[in-house]
């Protein structure tokens, strides 16, 4: 390697210019000086693994070290800098970073560099000698410039389990001793606690003994490092639920907060969008007690077990791009596994760079670690609990970025839960109620389907009968996004029952029961009727079309229609086209069999298996009401999938063949453009004994459906938000398909 009195610079117009190796942002670009190797304490989680010869930086290799950053703009190109000092316990040498500093102030005064103003001095303390009157002289000469991050863990029976002396003695006494101290430094700040096996049970206690003494948050992290037992993940859950419901009481998170909640943890992140890396490595260079750099602490000898150090070069020398290539270019995608892409709560999950290095299985930077993979799935269902219920109190703002993730038309994974309370409510889809026993979901077993609705965010669809649901339901109900599905006639009936909690409210009617009474409003109505209803389907819904926003459509009896009665249907498709464009005119109207295609640029199927689940009274999950209500629909999906008390279809869904329900897995829908489609695959199993094949009568319903969208088109003349729907001249797309397969 070539070494010089200091770092070469290079021109901005070179071929290999290390200027794009380094960030342009003033408020990352750092210096981390790893002054010390030493501390006072043996914390159990600590990744500091080689401590037998602790070395100590001199004051030689910190100087030429900031010569190499003030010499060199394209490798530190920010406006401002960062001077982090990390031991080690960094202020077992106060002297010497007091020495640094000074020298760094002077040494920018001197050239006038744009640093001299523009800098802070980040060190992470295990607050041991915090009162030592040389650290508080250094604070109060520095303050306005110094970020100090105290690391306390708490309550003394948690913090003593695992950050001790050398010689084995706990630390509390002599840490939280110093901690007003501290608190009075830098009173907008939480001390830092790490959290590992040991003190999981430990984390509600620990957030109570911070907020208790005057502290707005309570700091915590999770390590990442190997180190978590059977069981951990579900004693994260339960400790961050009980965090989640004290804040929730009386408001308290109006005055506390802790970190280990986070709005936007837990979504899909599409690669194509997100695909940065989950580690700062790129924004630090730090230096050894031996004048090596290296890209970051974590890459240091003294922090590696299984791995040599990764040095990038020598202080006074050149650094060899070569080496630093290969993090310019690390990314989520490269170093993940398949399944941590596809992971539907990757959101939030990030990673240590230096972790990865240090185990990974050959000594690379491309292998990510998932020790904390099951750790952050318990962090997130913790976090979706507490902000489920928290939206629900103090409403979102317009562009609050958690509520676009969850209604994202791309979201991956569950996203709702049909929960049958009663097995005798009536029918609202395709499937009849065929069950014959009477059966009610306990206020338990409910009890506990809001809570997996909570901590997986999940919206319930509740279909109900005549009586109304119990005070004691609504109750339990009230944290929750729910839907309840009922007949329309309940309106008249009871024109006293409100569901103030529920987010809306659905109405099932059949039209060839007779019109709707004026007291019948509501913003949707799903009309459910046989195909001899058809011919009269269209005067109905203009006499009555007044009444609600939306008609959805649901023809109970597809599977048998004839020829003849299709064409019926188109018949009548024809006739609702030429009135709607001046019912349109008074009213806009929305009729999800016609109007829906206009502005579907995807489909908008049910996903049964895919984006709900159905669970049953007795806490069973099937994967729709339809495989519940049936008793003579063939194959076994009849069977429950799993219950509620058991394992639990979380992101890893259990339904036997769950590729099937997906649209990369339908062979004829994933071709189609019949975006409005429900495509439901309870009928699919009724017909053709295969979850993911329509029937002939279905795919041509949906396109009749398809073309009288597109008549109703050309009489609403071209708008920006219309769909342009193209001329098919077939009605089954198989016998598209079939022809186009055999024609190659």
């Amino acid at each position: 390697m070539e070494t010089s009195s200091s770092l070469p610079q290079e021109s901005s117009d070179s071929p290999q210019n290390t200027e794009s190796l380094f960030t342009n942002d003033p408020n990352k670009a750092s210096i981390s000086f790893i002054n010390t190797e030493d501390c006072q304490l043996r914390c159990r989680y600590c990744y500091l693994c080689k401590r037998q010869n602790p070395s100590v930086m001199s004051l030689e290799t910190a100087y030429q070290a900031i010569e190499d950053a003030l010499n060199n703009p394209a490798l530190f190109p920010s406006g401002g800098i960062i001077l982090n000092f990390i031991g080690g316990e960094p202020f077992l040498e106060i002297e010497q970073i007091d020495t640094i500093v000074e020298h760094f102030k002077a040494r920018t005064a001197d050239l006038e560099h744009p640093w001299h103003n523009n800098w802070k001095a980040y060190i992470t303390t295990n607050g041991v000698n915090y009162h030592d009157p040389r650290v508080q002289a250094f604070i109060q000469k520095n303050l306005p410039h110094l970020e100090i991050h105290y690391s306390h863990d708490g309550p003394q029976e948690k913090h003593d389990l695992q950050r001790v002396f050398a010689d084995g003695r706990g630390s509390w006494k002599a840490v939280d001793k110093n901690l007003p101290l501290w608190h009075k430094d830098f009173p907008a700040y939480g001390s830092n606690t790490m959290i590992s096996h040991l003190v999981i049970p430990y984390i509600f206690e620990t957030c109570l003994y911070f907020w208790e003494r005057g502290f707005q948050w309570a700091t915590m992290g999770l390590i990442f490092d190997p180190g978590w037992e059977e069981g951990d993940d579900d004693l994260l859950e339960e400790q961050m639920v009980k965090v989640a419901d004290y804040l929730l009481e009386e408001k308290r998170y109006e005055r506390f907060f802790c970190t280990l909640f986070d709005r936007t943890m837990g979504f899909w992140l599409d690669p194509q969008l997100y695909d940065v890396n989950g580690c700062s490595v790129m924004n630090s260079r730090a230096v050894t007690p031996q004048g090596n750099w290296v890209m970051c602490s974590r890459f240091a000898n003294y922090t590696l077990e299984h791995h040599p150090e990764r040095s990038i070069g020598r202080i006074g020398g050149t650094l060899n791009r070569n080496i630093m290539r290969p993090y310019l270019l690390l990314n989520r995608t490269i170093q993940s596994t398949q399944e941590c892409l596809d992971c539907e709560v990757n959101s939030g999950c990030n990673w240590c760079q230096g972790c990865n290095y240090d185990n990974a299985q050959t000594d690379t930077i491309f292998q990510r670690s998932t020790h904390i993979c099951k750790m952050h799935k318990a962090q997130v269902r913790a976090n979706n609990y507490f902000w489920n219920q928290y939206d629900r109190i103090f409403p979102p703002q317009a562009r609050d970025e958690r509520t676009r993730l969850l209604f994202a038309p791309d979201r991956k994974g569950l996203q709702y839960l049909y929960v049958i309370l009663d097995s005798l409510v009536p029918s609202f889809c395709h499937f009849p109620n065929e069950r014959k026993t009477h059966e009610t979901m306990s206020l338990e077993t409910l009890k506990k389907v809001v809570y997996y609705s909570l901590t997986n965010n999940l919206a319930l669809n509740i279909p109900l009968g005549q009586e109304p649901l119990s005070e004691e339901t609504l109750e339990i109900l009230k944290p929750c996004r729910y839907i309840l599905v009922q007949p329309a006639s309940v309106r008249v009936s009871n024109p006293e029952r409100k569901y103030p909690d529920a987010t809306g409210v659905l109405d099932v009617w059949d039209p060839a029961e007779g019109d709707l009474a004026p007291e019948m409003k509501g913003p949707t109505l799903i009309l459910r009727t046989s195909r001899t209803f058809l011919p009269n389907l269209p005067a109905w819904l203009e006499r009555n079309s007044m009444n609600y926003e939306r008609f959805s459509l649901t023809l109970t009896d597809v599977e048998a229609f004839t020829d003849e009665e299709l064409n019926a249907y188109r018949d009548a498709l024809a006739q609702i086209a030429s009135w709607l464009p001046e019912r349109e005119e008074k009213q806009p109207l929305q009729l999800a069999f016609m109007t829906d295609l206009l502005t579907l640029e995807r489909p908008d199927h049910c996903e049964a298996g895919v984006k709900h689940l159905t669970i049953a009274p007795d806490g069973s999950f099937f994967v729709c009401p339809g495989f519940y209500f049936s008793e003579r629909a063939p194959g076994s999906y009849l069977k429950p999938l799993t219950t509620i008390g058991e394992v639990l279809p979380t992101h890893e869904t259990p339904i036997p063949n769950g590729e099937l329900f997906r649209l990369d897995h339908a062979p004829l829908c994933q071709r189609c453009d019949a975006h409005h489609c429900r495509r439901c695959v309870w009928l699919n199993k009724q017909t053709t004994l295969e979850v993911n094949t329509p029937s002939h009568e279905q795919c041509v319903q949906s396109h009749l459906e398809r073309n009288a969208s597109r008549q109703f088109a050309e009489l609403l003349g071209p708008g920006d938000d219309i769909r342009d729907i193209p001329e098919i001249d077939y009605l089954d797309p198989l016998d598209f398909f079939y022809k186009e397969i055999h024609a190659i």
